[in-house]
């Protein structure tokens, strides 16, 4: 009898094949489309085109995420860990990236810039911009978002906090993240892999999020 978690594993990747077969070909259609669209002048087929084309990569990145979210929960992807300042590395990284929402609402507060990790920098960056991207998108346009790291009982805390908003008692987590599974799916499957979580947080009356907490080295 095999074992449960290679099976899972198996389907998952057989289920991810089967998708990427008609996205292949939806993507190829849409830069036909758009090629043909461009060449009669049909500017409303060209700006068509290219917004399936932009759904069939996202979906693509989508299957991607869940492919390597059982991977890692299979322990089949090897983390290629090193040691990091949290606190700068966090810092210098924000500063290359641009999340979508764009980085003006995005302030680093550091309470202990002592704190070091052994983490897959890639992958904890990956990680990382799918929560800025979901905190971007889960709070109001114009709310300011603070991402406050430290050092806690349970080792490093970086919280992505906006401000409080509405909602059921009931795991306010999900409510919060509410259209972003797959995404979320892939960075527990991350932080879990790092020996680390993510939970929901209330720091005062007035904030709300979400809490990565990792092992200090």
């Amino acid at each position: 009898m095999g074992n449960k978690g290679d099976d899972n594993d198996a389907f998952i990747r057989l289920i991810a094949h089967d998708l990427r077969t008609p996205l292949t070909a939806l993507q190829l259609n849409a830069q036909l489309i758009e090629r043909t669209a461009i060449a009669d002048g049909r500017d409303k087929d060209v700006r068509w085109s290219r917004l399936i084309a932009s759904s069939a990569r996202k979906m693509e990145h989508m299957i991607q995420l869940l492919v390597d979210a059982e991977r890692l929960r299979a322990g089949r992807i090897e983390l290629a860990r090193e040691r990091i300042a949290f606190a700068g590395w966090l810092e210098d990284w924000l500063a290359g990236a641009a999340p979508r929402g764009g980085l003006p609402r995005l302030k680093v507060v550091a309470t202990d810039r002592s704190v070091v990790v052994l983490a897959d920098a890639r992958r904890l960056q990956q990680a990382l911009l799918a929560l800025v991207e979901v905190a971007v998108r889960s709070f109001d346009e114009e709310a300011p978002i603070s991402i406050e790291v430290g050092r806690t009982a349970a080792g490093l805390s970086c919280s992505f906090l906006g401000p409080r908003l509405e909602m059921a008692a009931a795991d306010k987590l999900s409510q919060l993240t509410a259209g972003h599974d797959i995404e979320m799916h892939y960075v527990k499957a991350v932080l879990e892999a790092h020996g680390g979580s993510l939970s929901f947080v209330g720091s005062d009356a007035v904030a709300m999020g979400f809490e990565v907490t990792l092992p200090i080295t």
